[in-house]
C-alpha cells in the first residue's frame, strides 16, 4: 500500500505501480480484521490506564457503539451527553473510519471553502432546511419523545440537522467519513455530477489515481477532543445507508494528523463494479420526500426572516444587520413571508411508504442493548397503532400537526409567484 510524500502530485508514470481499488480495499479489510482479532475487541482497549469496560455497557454507556452484542449492520440506541438518544452505527468490529476521493489533493477542505458564498449564507440555508425538517411528522415524534410500553422514562431522539444537511448537498464546515469501506470505495471510484447523480470513473488517463483516507479510532479521543461525530440513523434513510461520520474544523487537523493516505490506480472495470454494486448510487442516495426540498432551498435566492432569527439565536455574537447586508451583497433577498414546511401533498408518497413497511424497515435496523432489547423493539414496531402516537403515522392528522404553519406556507408560495 503506497503512501507518497507528495501524494497529490504523483507522476502519471508511477500510477501503474499502484494497487487497484479492489486490491486496496481487500488488503485493508484483512488488516482491520487482523488488528481487531489481535486486540480481542474494544473491551480490551485502554488509554492512560483506563480500560473501556470500566464505563460499563448498555444504552447509557458512552462506549455503547464500541462494546455491544449487536449485528454489524445495526444502529444502536445510545444516550448522548445532552440526555437525548442517537442511533449510532455499530463500531464493535471496526477500527477505522474511511474517506474516499477520486482524486488526491494536498488538503481536505470542507465544502463551504470551495464556495463563492461566505459561510453565513450556507448556515442560513441550513437553518431553512432545519425549519423544514421540524415540520415532518416523524421528526416531531422523535423530538417530542417516545415512551415505550411500561418503561416510563421517555426516549428523546437527537436529530443531527447539520449532519443531515451535509448528506443532502448543503455546504458545511464538515468533512465526510464512513465506517463502511465499501461506501468510501464508491465515492473514490465515481464522479459527482451534482444533485445526487454519480458516474463511474472510466477515463483513467484523465484520472489515473484516487485516494483512500484511513483514520484509526481512539474511543477516548475520537468523539471528544478530535472533533468527530456520528450522524447515525435518522428518519430519512440516506445517512444510515452511508454509515456517515463527520469531522468538523475543530480538534485535530485531518491534513496533518495520523490519518493515512493510501493511493490506488483507477481501473474502469473496478469503478463500474462499485457503481453497479451500489445500484448506480441509488443504494446510498435513496429517493425520499426531503431531497427535492433540499435542492429548492440550496438553489433558492430567498431567505426567510425566521432563518435569520434562528441563526442570530445560535450565533448571538454576530450582528444581524450586518448579516442581512451580506445577504443583499451576494444577491439574496430576505423574505418575511417565506416559510418552508411539508404540505399534505408533499408527504403523500411518504404515507404510502409507511403503509408498505417503511416504519418496520426503519425499526429493524435499531438495536437496544440489554435485557429489554426485544421488548423495546416490539414497542417501537407498535407505535403506528399505539394510543398517543398513531396520529404521527396517519395522513388524516397531518393538518393538525402543522396547522399553524400551513397558512404561512401558502402565503409564501403566493408571494413568490408574484415576484
Amino acid at each position: 500500500m503506497m503512501e507518497h510524500s507528495q501524494f497529490w502530485n504523483l507522476p502519471t508514470t508511477m500510477a501503474q505501480y499502484l494497487p487497484t481499488l479492489e486490491q486496496l480495499v481487500g488488503a485493508l479489510k484483512h488488516e482491520e480484521e487482523s488488528k481487531m482479532k489481535k486486540l480481542g475487541g474494544w473491551g480490551n482497549f485502554s488509554s492512560m490506564g483506563m480500560p473501556m469496560l470500566s464505563a460499563g455497557i448498555g444504552v447509557d454507556s458512552p462506549n455503547m457503539a464500541f462494546i455491544n452484542s449487536a449485528p454489524d449492520d445495526c444502529f444502536l440506541v445510545n444516550r448522548l451527553a445532552s440526555g437525548r438518544y442517537s442511533l449510532k452505527p455499530n463500531l464493535s468490529r471496526h477500527l477505522y473510519l474511511y474517506r474516499g476521493q477520486n482524486k488526491a489533493y494536498e488538503k481536505i477542505l470542507p465544502s463551504y471553502r470551495h464556495s463563492k458564498f461566505p459561510l453565513l449564507i450556507h448556515n442560513l440555508k441550513i437553518e431553512e432546511f432545519r425549519i423544514l425538517l421540524d415540520s415532518h411528522p416523524l421528526v416531531k415524534l422523535f423530538n417530542n419523545g417516545i415512551i415505550l410500553g411500561d418503561y416510563k422514562r421517555p426516549f428523546f431522539f437527537e436529530m443531527n440537522y447539520y449532519g443531515l444537511a451535509q448528506h443532502y448537498g448543503f455546504s458545511t464546515s464538515l468533512v465526510d467519513f464512513t465506517s463502511d469501506i465499501e461506501v468510501a470505495a464508491f465515492f473514490a471510484s465515481t464522479k459527482n455530477l451534482g444533485d445526487d447523480q454519480y458516474v463511474p470513473i472510466t477515463d483513467v488517463k484523465e484520472s489515473p489515481y484516487g485516494i483512500l483516507y484511513l483514520y484509526e479510532m481512539n474511543p477516548f479521543l475520537t468523539f471528544t477532543m478530535e472533533g468527530f461525530s456520528s450522524i447515525g440513523l435518522q428518519v430519512f434513510p440516506r445517512s444510515g445507508a452511508q454509515k456517515g461520520f463527520l469531522k468538523d474544523e475543530k480538534g485535530i487537523d485531518v491534513n496533518q494528523c495520523r490519518i493515512r493516505k493510501l493511493l490506488f490506480r483507477h481501473d474502469a472495470n473496478v469503478s463500474m463494479r462499485y457503481f453497479l454494486r451500489n445500484r448506480c448510487g441509488a443504494k446510498l442516495f435513496p429517493k425520499d420526500e426531503l431531497a427535492p426540498f433540499a435542492k429548492q432551498i440550496r438553489d433558492g435566492k430567498h431567505i426567510s426572516w425566521e432563518a435569520v432569527a434562528r441563526n442570530s439565536y445560535w450565533n448571538s455574537h454576530e450582528d444581524p444587520n450586518r448579516n442581512m447586508r451580506i445577504c443583499e451583497e451576494y444577491g439574496f433577498e430576505i423574505d418575511s413571508s417565506l416559510r418552508y414546511v411539508f404540505m399534505p401533498d408533499d408527504l403523500h408518497s411518504f404515507y404510502i411508504d409507511i403503509r408498505n413497511g417503511l416504519w418496520e424497515q426503519f425499526c429493524n435496523q435499531i438495536y437496544f442493548e440489554g435485557e429489554k432489547s426485544a421488548y423495546f423493539k416490539e414497542q417501537m414496531l407498535r407505535l403506528p397503532v399505539s394510543s398517543g402516537y398513531s396520529h404521527f403515522f396517519d395522513e388524516r392528522y397531518l393538518e393538525r400537526l402543522n396547522y399553524h404553519l400551513y397558512e404561512e406556507r401558502r402565503n409564501s408560495l403566493r408571494n413568490l409567484k408574484r415576484k
